[in-house]
């Protein structure tokens, strides 16, 4: 890694809020720091995401643009269904006397978009995908063969750029500046103000920029060129390397090929700018080392949350708690009656507005019947049984007489026969049975009450889910308001905190358990390995080939003895020179600098801070003192390593005014001389006058941008046009400039 890497500029092309193409130039190291001035939610944290994806494809404010696209909304607008939306982000760096152009592009076909409803309203938003981890509208496709991520370099003397054929982009730019440096370069205030909050940060920070794992690596290659015995072609020296070989790749969680083994088992809050890998080792030390971090984790976030507990109004919440709990039940209840009224409503409406809507075709229909019945054309079913009587009672209503009257088996009776013609011929008819069944029917349900019918199947459901709605949203706003009121106590639900801080405190103990027969099962591997290797040695001494090859082994095992005090003599040289450096800067930035005694870093890089009574401090730090210590420490390391790159600090004084925000004015161009910083900050914390300033009124109240600039030169940007929600970036002088 070169030790001066410097962004030239920056170009962003429809990038989120950036429309168009926005450009930013940066000064040279002597011409100072660089300040950009943007509103809250204006854009300046997306800056960071926007360097963030150039170099890693990723977005560490990403939550902060939930349902808004990555690709500028105005510009996707502006493209007809089917075109292709182009959107880049270009970096050019300095790094030593080489310059690098770094440009990752995404393309994406625009198709017609999708809105959803929102709630019960008539109110739509843009839908809104998840496409290849891209934040699109509903139908955009990412093309991938024309997204690209390309690195350019221009060496000394040459005139233009080229691509660099050394190496995938991806290992070039970890070769520039790591993915795991990240977080030490690309600085936001919660970051910093939580930066004690696990020893993983200092450890990576001592490790990674002073290059120290670099030896480390070598360490292990080492090892495993001590370890890697070849066979021999003797089956009992053979055999013994084999067993010796196994207990090994069980320690260091190798697999059989002698390459790392991971488990499919996710780290314990996984964070990728500090734990080097997602998921946990197979076996031996590598998964204790990890197992025992996370169990730090474990306790960090035990105790934050028995302090959240320990800090609520207990009793208050339990009581809110309670009455969340019935106003919840009875949200479920009339939630689950809007649902059943909205079914009704819905189908009252698909079955009866067709008949709302025929209703001249249905009277129409019914006087075609009435008509019918008028001209004597009598329904088959009434008429079936009027002849059905006649014949029965033997005599016709004209006195004729329907007797039966059976000769050889045939019916003789004449008048008896034409009835049961008449009957039997009817059967033609039965359509218009149906028809006066429709008719009355119909008539029941609509036509003889309309309005009746009107009321009942469309004005009472839509009534019914009314009030069922209204009674839902009236125990969603309860509810709401309770959640408030728990809130306010200090606690979101108290059940909820006991049952995490449980399952923490039995996450701790399995843990532990773990790494104990993880431990147990390394010391029986070690006792067993030794035998076999006293058993390979006595073989080996046997054979001239053998005994080449175990004094080449002896050799390894001194060298690697030879690095391993080299590393460890340099890590404590280093620590020790970070500690005191840290100490330094920080009583230089702190007004109460008589309150602070000591600093100290740990072999195992937890850390300590303590008061003149030596009782630890570092747990009571306000924000604004533990930002303070993290700039300390930060800038301690670029000091001691020499290497330096860029620092990019996103709202770095939100917590900090007055004397500490002077202090930090006069000591940041010390400690940082020759360097680039770039501010991303509000007005508030760069232009407007800086207030409370204590020592009896000595120090200037003086906007802190202008009390840098009276140790350093400083440019200014402006992140305007946020009213039509499109940022532009602009060159700025502040008012004290355009005063003088």
């Amino acid at each position: 890694m070169s030790s001066k890497i410097k962004i030239s500029s920056i170009r962003l092309e429809n990038y989120r809020q950036y429309y168009d193409i926005q450009t930013i130039e940066f000064p040279d190291r002597d011409d100072g720091f660089v300040a950009i001035i943007g509103e809250n939610g204006g854009g300046k944290s997306n800056l960071l995401n926007a360097i963030n994806w150039c170099f890693y494809k990723k977005e560490p404010h990403k939550n902060k643009n939930q349902g808004y696209a990555i690709i500028n909304n105005k510009y996707l607008d502006s493209l007809k269904n089917g075109s292709i939306a182009n959107m880049s982000v270009q970096i050019d760096l300095q790094n030593g006397d080489d310059q690098y152009r770094i440009s990752r592009v995404l393309k994406v076909i625009k198709n017609e978009y999708e809105y959803e409803n929102i709630g019960s309203s008539s109110n739509s938003k843009l839908k809104m995908t998840d496409a290849q981890g891209y934040d699109l509208p509903w139908g955009c496709e990412v093309i991938d063969s024309k997204s690209t991520f390309e690195i350019l370099k221009r060496e000394k003397k040459q005139q233009s750029f080229h691509p660099d054929p050394r190496a995938s982009p991806d290992v070039i730019m970890n070769e520039i500046l790591p993915q795991s440096l990240s977080s030490y370069f690309i600085l936001d205030g919660e970051f910093l103000e939580k930066f004690w909050e696990g020893i993983q940060k200092v450890e990576l920070g001592v490790e990674r920029i002073s290059q120290l794992h670099l030896l480390n690596t070598t360490i292990g290659h080492l090892g495993q060129l001590q370890k890697g015995i070849p066979k021999i072609g003797k089956q009992d020296i053979d055999k013994l390397t084999q067993l010796i070989s196994i207990n090994e790749h069980f320690e260091d969680s190798l697999d059989e090929n002698a390459n790392e083994n991971f488990s499919k088992r996710p780290r314990f809050d996984y964070d990728p700018q500090v734990d080097p890998y997602e998921f946990y080792h197979a076996t031996g030390k590598p998964l204790i080392q990890e197992l025992e971090l996370d169990m730090k984790k474990m306790y960090e976030k035990s105790q934050k949350i028995a302090e959240q507990f320990g800090s609520s109004g207990i009793q208050a919440a339990k009581l809110l708690q309670n009455e969340f709990k019935e106003e919840e039940i009875r949200y479920r209840e009339s939630s689950s009656a809007e649902k059943e009224a909205e079914k009704q409503y819905f189908s009252s409406y698909i079955d009866n507005l067709p008949l709302f809507l025929l209703k001249p075709a249905i009277e129409y229909s019914i006087k075609i019947v009435d008509d019918l019945r008028a001209k004597g054309y009598l329904p088959y079913e009434a008429k079936k049984i009027f002849t059905n009587d006649l014949l029965d009672l033997g005599k016709c209503i004209c006195q004729n007489d329907l007797q039966s009257n059976i000769v050889g088996g045939q019916e003789t009776n004449s008048a008896r026969l034409a009835v049961i013609k008449v009957r039997d011929s009817m059967a033609l008819d039965q359509g218009l049975d149906g028809s006066v069944k429709m008719k009355y029917h119909f008539e029941e349900k609509m036509l003889g009450d309309f309005e009746k019918f009107t009321t009942n199947c469309f004005d009472n459901p839509r009534r019914v889910l009314y009030e069922a709605r209204n009674k839902s949203l009236k125990h969603n706003k309860k509810l709401k308001e309770i959640k408030t009121k728990l809130e306010n106590v200090g606690s979101a639900d108290i059940a909820k905190l006991v049952e995490e801080h449980t399952y923490i405190i039995d996450l701790i103990k399995e843990t532990q358990k773990e790494i104990d027969d993880i431990t147990h099962k390394l010391k029986q591997n070690e006792i067993k390995s030794k035998e076999y290797k006293n058993e390979r040695k006595n073989l080996m001494n046997k054979d001239n080939k053998s005994k080449k090859i175990a004094f080449q082994q002896n050799i390894w095992e001194r060298i690697t003895e030879i690095f391993e005090k080299t590393y460890s003599e340099l890590k404590e040289e280093i620590r020790k020179q970070v500690q005191s450096k840290t100490m330094e800067i920080f009583l230089k930035t702190m007004y109460k600098k008589d309150q602070f005694k000591d600093f100290i870093i740990k072999s195992d890089y937890s850390v300590e801070l303590f008061d003149n009574e030596n009782k630890s401090m570092l747990g009571s730090l306000s924000a604004g003192e533990s930002l303070f210590l993290a700039l300390s420490f930060i800038s301690a390391i670029r000091d001691v390593t020499g290497y330096k790159f860029p620092l990019i600090i996103d709202t770095p004084l939100g917590r900090v005014s007055g004397q500490p925000r002077y202090l930090l004015s006069q000591a940041l161009p010390d400690y940082l001389p020759n360097e680039q910083v770039i501010f991303l900050a509000t007005d508030t914390e760069f232009l407007d006058p800086n207030r409370n300033i204590h020592e009896n009124g000595k120090l200037p109240e003086k906007p802190f941008g202008e009390l840098l600039e009276g140790s350093i030169k400083m440019q200014y940007y402006l992140i305007s046009g946020m009213q039509d929600k499109i940022a532009k970036i602009l060159p700025y002088n502040p008012r004290w400039r355009k005063n003088k």
